[in-house]
């Protein structure tokens, strides 16, 4: 498991923001950010970061497709 989804972990499990930003010299922004990347959604059990990962991955293959049709 990565450095960011243990901060989300412990986020998750109880673990105050301000304990966490003073023992792993954090921002309270970016611990925020994390938690919204790396949470996962109760509706689609998919978390944001997996999404744009999706996303990113999409564009590339219809780039690479684009390419392929113009050949």
């Amino acid at each position: 498991m990565n450095f960011k989804k243990t901060i989300v972990n412990l986020h998750n499990n109880g673990t105050l923001v301000t304990e966490q930003k003073n023992e792993y010299s954090l921002s309270n922004a970016t611990i925020y950010n994390w938690v919204k990347l790396y949470t996962k959604d109760d509706d689609n059990g998919q978390t944001k970061a997996d999404a744009l990962a999706l996303q990113k991955r999409l564009a590339q293959l219809e780039s690479e497709n684009d390419i392929l049709k113009k050949h």
